[in-house]
């Protein structure tokens, strides 16, 4: 994490600190259409797991970052 902080501003283009914040905004938008009854339940419920899977191989990927070590 301080290599994080070391960086002087820049941002880290690694795939997890860019995803995350992706699939953060996916499920917020994936139960908006829910609740909007733009999406059935039956859809959010196929949908929301893939979207944890996704965000768990993206937690996977920080092994070989060069910022988290």
């Amino acid at each position: 994490m301080d290599n994080m902080n070391n960086m002087e501003g820049k941002t880290c283009k690694c795939f997890h600190h860019v995803m995350m914040p992706w699939l953060v905004i996916l499920f917020g938008v994936l139960f908006l259409l829910g609740d909007l009854a733009i999406l059935s339940a039956g859809a959010i419920g196929w949908i929301w797991p893939i979207l944890v899977l996704v965000g768990g191989v993206a937690m996977l990927a920080k092994r070989g970052c060069h910022c988290c070590k």
